[in-house]
């Protein structure tokens, strides 16, 4: 019996846990993509830009100041 190709290389694995621990991280995944959105939104910001914004200031940013960086600390500066 020949696997099919994506078997047979590893794109998918034939153990059920692991399989079920791949599809768990990208449902997790897309469920903190879905929650920075949501709430982006909820703080009247555009969704892409309040990521863009932190990614490009969070290196230069304080650490103990993180707390700006959150949306609804940045609605006034990125609104919509």
């Amino acid at each position: 019996m020949k696997f099919p190709d994506h078997l047979r290389l590893g794109w998918l694995p034939l153990s059920g846990t692991a399989r079920e621990a791949q599809v768990h991280d990208l449902v997790m995944r897309k469920r903190r993509i879905y929650s920075l959105i949501g709430t982006a939104k909820l703080n009247a910001l555009d969704p892409e830009t309040h990521p863009h914004h932190v990614l490009a200031h969070i290196a230069d940013h304080p650490i103990n100041r993180g707390d700006q960086l959150l949306p609804w600390n940045m609605a006034n500066q990125l609104r919509f």
